[in-house]
């Protein structure tokens, strides 16, 4: 009878071994992003990408999206006023988007959005677009 009891608990341990890597092998897996956010494993899937403003623009063209007041200008056209969303590099606020076309992708760790409801609440009316937070591989 012990024979039998320790065989089972040997079986069990065993067990026990072969499921445990597969549980770590699973939470190693990076996760995919979602509408407000673009991780690494994102820009990794697309190698082509090489700036943090073609990775946005193709992954997240959305957030890119024409918003904010339009007014007249003298020709009788509108012109769209604060229609870019704010960007943030390692919590910076950068004078233009522009920075994103100078930004490698490589050095992007993470890019998240606000929406520009959440953003003009938590900063000001400068936000109608929104905004846009990077993450670099040099913020500590």
């Amino acid at each position: 009878m012990r024979w039998i009891a320790r065989t089972a608990l040997i079986a069990a341990a065993g067990l026990m071994v072969v499921a445990l890597p597969s549980q770590a092998q699973e939470k190693e897996k990076p996760k995919k992003g979602d509408r407000y956010t673009i991780t690494q494993y994102d820009m990794q899937q697309r190698e082509d990408l090489k700036t943090a403003w073609e990775v946005a623009n193709q992954l997240r063209p959305q957030w890119f999206r024409t918003r904010g007041r339009t007014t007249s200008s003298a020709f009788g056209s509108e012109i769209n006023a604060e229609s870019n969303p704010v960007v943030y590099i390692d919590n910076m606020k950068q004078m233009s988007m522009n920075v994103l076309k100078e930004l490698r992708s490589t050095e992007v760790v993470e890019m998240k959005f606000m929406e520009p409801q959440k953003a003009m609440a938590m900063y000001d009316d400068t936000h109608r677009a929104g905004a846009i937070f990077v993450k670099t591989i040099r913020m500590p």
